[in-house]
């Protein structure tokens, strides 16, 4: 009956009334700053801040840059316009439009109906051009030569099956391909700042002919964001990684209520990682609410992973839950999880439970609300106690965060005093660690 969102409301207000600010008045001229800012016919999508600065110092009297740029800033909070860094978009419906062939539901489809001719028919029934979804993606496609065409068409399927914009395929796109190479540089900032996208290649490297290589952007906002229609089991684990894989912990995040934007943006921080696409990604699989990922470690040794976001016990809830094939790959999994909870989602409250198989059964590690099982494992705090619960029986016990993983040290690495190493014997460590995922006995420790 909406009693409880009536509820949520008056206490959301009466905490806003009482925040110290909330009696202060507009400063004088911030409304008329927001008017010509909205009035004026600007001629960029994206501004240059200084520039809009100056535009709007000459249609409000008495005012300074610093008053400008911090009323600009004021109503990009309240929703009016959007300012990121050195960058003003006046009208949010701009970006909008922009966004629209990025999430299109079926872009390949669109080209398909372009190349029959029926995304014609709708013009014909007097419906507007910027209605017709067949156009809402690369408006021309028809039109383009063949070669040029079969291009197109490869990228669009990547932006369909991988969800990754290539930065060839801008040129093309409807709205993108109507601004310079600098407006769409700007305009693909702003979206990282939303979360809308997240870059996948820094473009900084040279390919094998000497020049730079292409940028990717992962689309964040074209992933799904449901959970999987059924629950993450150990069997699903097992034909994936195979039956030989050892039984290892599963790392389980609840969250009573998610944003829909969570889960795309765990996985893109995988599928960006440059490690994870620099040749060491073997095999990947993303779909219903589950990655499934293959990683070559070294030469002779392949590990696994899989994210996957389910429903959880609770109506409403949900959890992300983890599982890989070592120690120093899930070490990375969650400090990747919490790393993403707490850039995007600052605030958004979970749990963490750890289930293992324990000395007497069936375990589970219920990490308290004041820990961050991220950071214990960044840390290696693997001589920590932990009070865990056998799922059976409920009985309490106290192990070390060692037992929970089944931390083993898999590489011996010795020091030689005369050689320094004492100074740069922990940097190896920790290098030989992150890129091989294993954990490292460094004898000088002891």
């Amino acid at each position: 009956d909406g009693s409880t969102a009536r509820a949520v409301r008056r206490v959301l207000v009466q905490c806003a009334r009482a925040l110290p600010f909330m009696h202060q008045s507009m400063p004088k001229g911030y409304t008329a700053i927001k008017d010509a800012c909205l009035a004026h016919k600007w001629t960029k999508v994206a501004v240059p801040i200084d520039e809009a600065v100056q535009v709007l110092l000459g249609q409000c009297e008495g005012q300074t840059s610093e008053s400008v740029r911090h009323a600009l800033e004021l109503w990009s909070y309240l929703g009016f316009m959007v300012m990121h860094d050195e960058w003003l978009v006046p009208r949010p419906t701009d970006l909008i439009d922009l966004v629209r062939p990025l999430v299109h539901h079926d872009p390949v489809g669109a080209l398909d109906r372009q190349l029959s001719g029926r995304s014609l028919d709708r013009r014909l029934s007097g419906v507007s051009v910027h209605d017709i979804s067949a156009d809402w993606v690369v408006p021309d496609f028809a039109a383009l030569p063949a070669v040029e065409n079969q291009r197109v068409r490869r990228m669009v399927e990547r932006l369909m099956d991988d969800n990754v914009l290539c930065e060839g395929l801008q040129a093309y796109l409807r709205g993108w391909k109507d601004v310079s190479q600098e407006q769409r540089d700007a305009l693909l900032e702003v979206m990282v700042r939303f979360g809308l996208v997240v870059p996948h290649d820094s473009g900084s490297e040279e390919d094998s002919g000497g020049e730079r290589k292409e940028r990717e952007w992962l689309c964040t906002c074209r992933m799904d964001s449901r959970p999987g229609p059924k629950k993450w089991d150990e069997k699903a684990w097992k034909k994936f990684a195979g039956p030989d894989t050892p039984k290892v912990p599963v790392v389980r995040y609840t969250f009573e209520h998610a944003p829909s934007a969570l889960f795309p943006h765990v996985v893109a921080s995988q599928m960006s990682n440059w490690e994870y696409k620099a040749g060491y990604r073997r095999r990947t699989i993303l779909e219903g609410g589950m990655l499934s990922a293959e990683i070559r470690a070294s030469a002779m040794r392949h590990e696994y992973f899989q994210l996957a976001l389910t429903g959880g016990d609770e109506e409403g809830s949900v959890q992300v839950v983890v599982v890989a094939s070592s120690v120093g790959l899930i070490r990375s999994l969650c400090a990747a999880v919490e790393r993403v909870v707490r850039r995007r989602f600052p605030g958004l409250w979970h749990n963490v439970e750890v289930h293992f198989a324990g000395e007497y059964g069936a375990c589970v590690w219920r990490v308290g609300a004041d820990m961050c099982l991220g950071g214990i494992l960044a840390r290696k705090e693997w001589d920590r106690s932990a009070r865990v619960a056998l799922r059976e029986t409920g009985k309490a016990l106290t192990v070390s965060v060692r037992d929970i993983f089944h931390a083993v040290p898999g590489i011996f690495f010795s020091h030689n005093w005369n050689d320094r190493s004492v100074e740069v014997g922990p940097v190896l460590r920790d290098l030989v660690e992150s890129r091989m995922r294993e954990l490292v006995w460094y004898d000088a420790q002891v």
